[in-house]
């Protein structure tokens, strides 16, 4: 893995660093690109399809978390795959 990629990592929640790297080496396996560019609040990371060139999703870091959008939902059955994983999120305490 390069560097870019390990320094976005470490910026995800701990107990979230497993699902995204499974998610990572799915899409890259299926041949998406993985693209990460440096932002104002953090990295954004996106994975484009290998036939159009499109997003098929990011992750943007906001001040209460890191987002994933999720734009091509049927390419690659990728959203079955998701449907599998236990998503991480933090939750209110009171």
């Amino acid at each position: 893995m390069d560097e870019t990629f390990m320094l976005f990592l470490n910026d995800i929640p701990f107990e979230c660093q497993e699902f995204v790297l499974e998610l990572d080496k799915y899409l890259t396996e299926k041949g998406s690109k993985r693209t990460i560019k440096s932002a104002k609040s953090g990295f954004v990371t996106s994975y484009g399809s290998p036939k159009s060139g499109k997003a098929l999703l990011n992750y943007v870091f906001r001040r209460n978390g890191v987002k994933i959008r999720v734009y091509a939902g049927q390419e690659y059955g990728f959203l079955s795959f998701l449907g599998r994983k236990k998503f991480c999120r933090r939750q209110k305490i009171s």
